[in-house]
C-alpha cells in the first residue's frame, strides 16, 4: 500500500472533495432506481421512437413501452400505467399487460418449461419468469401449479421467482367468526393438513 501525506488544510479539503464525488456517484448509480422493477408505475408518454414510446418518471428517467404494448390511442404527453421488467439483454421495459404477481407477491402459478439452470413460468408477460434451480424446495413438473415468491435479485438486478417461500411468512393470529368468508393460498400439503 502507498500512503499520501497531506497537511490538516490540504487534508480536510480532500476529504471533503471526496465526498462529495462519491456522493455524487452514489447519487447517480441509484437515479434509476425512481423506477419500480416489479412493479407498477405510473409514467408520462415522451416521445415516439421506432422501437417503441419513451416513457419518463417524474426525475426524467427513461424506460421503453414497445409498440406492442401501447394503446392505439396514446397522447404524448399523457400518463400511463405500466409493469416494469428487465429484458434478456438486462434493458429496463414497461408493459401494460397484467403480471400475476408483483415485486415480493405470492402467486401460484404454472410451469412452462424447464432448462438446465431453473424452471419458466407463466406469470402473464409474454418473458416467462424464470425460478433457478438453487431457489426450488424440489424439481419443477411441467404443467403444474406451484405458489411462488417474486424477488428481486441483488446480483444480477433481474426479476425472478423462488419456490422457498417459508422463511418469507410470518405465523400470525387472527380472530374469524363462524362462516366467515377469507381468501387463502393454498402452498403445502402435510401430514395433518394443508398449509395456507
Amino acid at each position: 500500500r502507498e500512503y499520501v501525506r497531506f497537511s490538516t488544510s490540504s487534508s480536510l479539503d480532500f476529504y471533503f472533495q471526496l465526498r462529495k464525488t462519491a456522493y455524487c456517484i452514489k447519487f447517480v448509480a441509484n437515479k434509476k432506481r425512481m423506477l419500480k422493477l416489479g412493479e407498477i408505475n405510473t409514467l408520462k408518454s415522451l416521445k415516439q421512437t421506432e422501437a417503441g414510446i419513451v416513457l419518463v418518471d417524474a426525475d426524467k428517467n427513461e424506460v421503453l413501452l414497445p409498440h406492442k404494448y401501447a394503446p392505439e390511442n396514446m397522447v404524448l404527453g399523457s400518463d400511463i400505467d405500466v409493469f416494469l421488467y428487465k429484458d434478456n439483454e438486462g434493458g429496463w421495459l414497461a408493459t401494460t399487460q397484467t403480471p400475476k404477481i408483483k415485486l415480493n407477491g405470492y402467486a401460484a402459478l404454472m410451469a412452462k418449461n424447464l432448462a438446465k439452470f431453473g424452471a419458466f413460468f407463466d406469470w402473464g408477460l409474454d418473458k416467462d419468469l424464470m425460478v433457478p434451480v438453487s431457489e426450488q424446495v424440489e424439481p419443477i413438473v411441467v404443467g403444474q401449479l406451484y405458489v411462488v415468491r417474486l424477488y428481486l435479485d441483488e446480483k444480477t438486478e433481474r426479476l425472478a421467482a423462488t419456490t422457498k417461500i417459508k422463511s418469507g411468512l410470518e405465523k400470525d393470529v387472527v380472530e374469524l367468526e363462524i362462516g366467515q368468508k377469507v381468501s387463502l393460498l393454498p402452498f403445502e400439503e402435510t401430514e395433518i393438513g394443508i398449509s395456507v
